[in-house]
């Protein structure tokens, strides 16, 4: 019977946050109850697309470590570890592209269930809580702020989810000696998501170092089987972490740290425990409510008599540390590995609420020995903690949230000062507990959302299916145009990793594991690539670019550049085709190993000296435009011009202004413009002669084509100030001669690399090369995972500026591949295999020790 309530208790601790969760979405109108989807910020931006391609990758259409998508070609390692490892992922094997959003609504129900789930289990194992109140933390546990929150990057959620059982399998090896459970839970929490992983082994070794002065057991042999847990876990994800490890060596690149917690106080902190407090999504404090039920309990915690003084000092001392780790930098960024947090500045607030939520469950064990006036005063030194908020004048805490708090507060000190009247009733009061949490915990999750949706706003359904559906066919019409080997890009996409749902090589990416090697080199030729090198975009391209990273199709809604020609037209978006696209790998007519771009050199210069290394002379197809004139509209107000070529610009606030830039066109030619500038909002449109520029979405990010315009013609181009104070520099204007480019483009091609094959993880192609020694530049960004092979032969590689591959070549004709296999990948393996060898043969060698210590017992 114990075994069955245990059951039904873990049942419903998993049902009821998916219900709760599931009717939070409902009122947002979720489809299939509405309209609205669960795409918001990263959700929108990663893991749509990311699941996408994880359809693909399960129908064996695409390779699981490698992808010719995103980013000209890239190492899927990190995406994968950082977003696509956790178990629940494999649901999205049941969806098709068109209805990947529902599997990610069913992911975020089922990682939530997971979270009640697994707390529960710890609730009943580790703190022996049983029945309703159980449930009732449970609860609040897996519908915490927190979760609401972080469920647009749902990869985070394991954390929460595998946390209780880490700790659980820390009273297993404390109590039993069984390093079983633990060693399960980390291995399964290191693949799941290794970054969140960091954070909770820090805290699981906090948790054990108390668990051991708690219970003053210090024995060397517990100790040890700690450490050899944590090895064999490693151990066994070595196959996943060994090699984004190996591809975190040059993905990340040092960043001089700019964040900061800023005034971070105890006050601010305290706050956020506030229900339905929320303040910002971005830089914002951390979210940490989860329940009135944990703010009756936690001040009764420390005036139990039954709890000892230095398990006491212990919560307090790590409850203290996570809470000036959020008011501390170094420390905050301890915790988040040494990496600046992009956003989210504290993405280990979960375990202050796990605190907490452990705290007032202990002091709820003893709820029968409390008189009512432990709960009266209770009630009242959190109420008026929370009433003292009102006195800072926070914009988030608002009377409505007090007033919903210290009504809640009431409402539970209430049933337990009742069931300290009325013994009886514990069983209806504790029902009337369970239903209140669940509508506190519901309508918290139903506030946080509508203010995520008042920031960001969630996205219909339809902005992803109506755009996956009309590129879709572009994409297969370019494919039904053209077998060869090629490259696509779109000047109207949805967002940065479109080309993981819709299927086609392309450059642009964005996630947490951009070759910012290469994204930096693309950004020094003019080409958008933002947010530390990670967020790189098809913004800024030029003939030039396109040409030599194979990019022979574009779409949008009008010609990219000169000379594109329409091949192909479906609900307005045409499919334009670059007639000077040069293959996947050519010949260069210099060494390029020590090719650089000077500092001083501009995007334009840059490119011309792009093309003279490879063409072996000096070429100039980008010439300037002088007698650039800046004429500031009304309420803007140039300030002074700095010695390195700065200016700053503010504007009347709440007033319309903007800057205009014109000159007159010299001869007849295309024209680009570029402007480094900074405080312009990143949806900021030019403006050309009064007519938007629709394709271009972020244009002050990289180099904008302008058009073509003929001699004398004067051109004007305007941008809208948004914020009150801009600084930029006087925007470049150059010319663009065509005709040459496409001249040299045919000389490249002819010593281009043709008969070119394409798998899921490498090409290979036929060279000649007619005299001497060459050098073949490729178009693949260089990573340690490329192997190249010269007629079966493995031949050294080298790289342009680290960012591209390049292989020298001797007389004659070659056939040349490029596979890849993940750096650290086979190595990875072999230790997992190892540990799993070595764990198998520990467990039967436990086993045999355990059978004959019985059987010599029972002799």
């Amino acid at each position: 019977m114990d075994k069955k309530r245990n059951m039904g208790t873990y049942l419903l601790a998993s049902v009821m946050p998916g219900v709760l969760l599931l009717s939070v979405y409902i009122a947002l109108g979720v489809y299939p109850f509405g309209q609205r989807s669960l795409l918001i910020t990263d959700m929108s931006q990663l893991y749509v697309d990311f699941y996408s391609y994880l359809i693909d990758v399960f129908h064996g259409q695409k390779a699981l470590f490698f992808s010719w998508e995103g980013g000209l070609g890239m190492n899927m390692t990190g995406v994968v570890s950082f977003y696509l490892a956790s178990p629940f992922s494999f649901l999205i094997a049941f969806f098709d592209k068109q209805s990947v959003t529902e599997g990610i609504l069913l992911i975020t129900i089922l990682k939530t269930a997971a979270c009640g789930l697994t707390f529960s289990i710890y609730t009943r194992k580790a703190l022996h809580l049983r029945a309703a109140p159980n449930l009732c933390f449970s609860v609040a546990y897996s519908l915490m702020s927190y979760v609401i929150v972080y469920a647009l990057n749902i990869m985070w959620l394991d954390g929460v989810i595998f946390l209780p059982l880490v700790l659980l399998g820390l009273h297993r090896l404390q109590d039993k000696g069984s390093m079983l459970l633990l060693t399960i839970a980390y291995t399964l929490l290191f693949i799941a998501q290794f970054y969140i992983a960091y954070m909770v082994g820090i805290f699981s070794l906090l948790y054990f170092a108390g668990l051991c002065v708690v219970e003053k057991r210090f024995s060397l042999r517990t100790i040890g089987k700690f450490f050899v847990s944590v090895v064999l876990a490693a151990g066994l994800s070595a196959f996943l972490w060994l090699p984004t490890y190996e591809q975190l060596a040059y993905v990340y690149l040092p960043e001089p740290q700019s964040f900061s917690t800023g005034d971070v106080t105890f006050s601010k902190i305290f706050s956020k425990t506030l229900f339905g407090s929320y303040d910002s999504l971005t830089y914002g404090l951390p979210n940490l409510y989860c329940g009135m039920l944990t703010m009756l309990f936690v001040p009764l915690y420390f005036f139990n008599r039954r709890i000892s003084l230095r398990e006491k000092i212990v919560s307090a001392v790590i409850s203290l540390l996570l809470c000036v780790s959020m008011m501390v930098w170094r420390l905050n960024l301890l915790w988040h590995g040494g990496d600046e947090p992009t956003w989210f500045p504290y993405r280990f607030s979960f375990l202050l609420t796990f605190c907490g939520l452990f705290m007032a469950i202990r002091a709820f064990r003893y709820h029968k020995e409390y008189l009512p006036r432990a709960y009266g005063l209770s009630v009242l030194f959190s109420a008026l903690l929370m009433g003292g908020l009102w006195c800072f004048h926070y914009e988030w805490v608002t009377f409505e949230n007090l007033l919903a708090s210290i009504l809640l507060l009431l409402l539970y000190g209430f049933f337990m000062m009742v069931s300290c009247f009325r013994p009886q009733l514990k069983n209806v009061l504790a029902v009337f507990a369970l239903l209140s949490v669940c509508f506190e915990m519901g309508m918290n999750g139903g506030n946080l959302v509508d203010s995520l949706d008042s920031q960001f706003g969630y996205e219909d359904r339809s902005t992803y299916t109506e755009n996956y559906n009309r590129k879709e066919a572009l994409v297969q019409q370019a494919c039904r145009l053209d077998s060869g080997w090629y490259r696509l890009e779109d000047k109207t996409r949805r967002n940065a990793n479109d080309a993981f749902s819709l299927g086609y090589h392309g450059l642009a990416h964005y996630s947490s594991f951009t070759n910012r090697n290469m994204s930096s080199f693309l950004s020094r030729l003019g080409v958008s690539a933002r947010v530390q090198g990670r967020f790189l975009r098809y913004s800024g391209s030029s003939n030039v670019i396109d040409s030599l990273l194979g990019i022979r199709y574009v779409i949008g809604r009008r010609a990219p550049h000169q000379d594109y020609v329409p091949a192909a037209e479906i609900d307005g978006f045409r499919l334009y085709e670059n007639p000077d696209a040069l293959p996947a790998a050519f010949l260069s007519s210099t060494d390029l190993g020590g090719f650089h771009i000077a500092q001083d050199e501009n995007v334009f210069e840059a490119q011309n000296h792009l093309m003279s290394a490879l063409l072996g002379e000096e070429k100039e197809y980008f010439t300037a435009v002088d007698g650039v004139e800046m004429t500031p509209s009304r309420y803007a107000y140039p300030g002074q011009w700095f010695s390195d070529g700065w200016c700053t610009v503010t504007k009347m606030e709440g007033e319309e202004a903007y800057l205009e830039f014109s000159l007159v066109n010299d001869k007849d030619q295309e024209i680009y413009f570029y402007m480094t500038s900074s405080g312009f909002a990143d949806n900021n449109y030019l403006f050309l002669d009064g007519r938007i520029l629709e394709d271009e979405k972020h244009p002050l990010t990289g180099a904008v084509d302008l058009g073509w315009f003929e001699e004398g013609e004067t051109i004007k181009v305007q941008m809208y100030l948004n914020g009150d104070l801009t600084y930029l520099q006087m925007p470049l204007f150059y010319g663009f001669d065509a005709e040459a480019f496409h001249q040299d483009c045919d000389a490249l091609k002819a010593r281009g690399m043709t008969e070119i094959t394409q798998d899921l993880t490498g090409l290979s192609g036929t060279v000649e090369v007619e005299e001497g020694e060459a050098v073949l530049f490729t178009s693949l960004p260089a990573d340690p995972g490329w192997t190249v092979w010269v007629d079966g032969e493995q031949t050294p590689w080298n790289t342009v500026s680290d960012a591209f591959l390049t292989v020298r070549l001797s007389k004659g004709s070659h056939r040349v591949s490029f596979t890849f296999c993940p750096a650290g990948l086979r190595e990875g393996l072999l230790i997992t295999a190892a540990s799993g060898a070595v764990g198998i043969l520990g467990v039967f060698w436990f086993r045999f020790l355990r059978s004959r210590v019985k059987s010599n017992g029972r002799r």
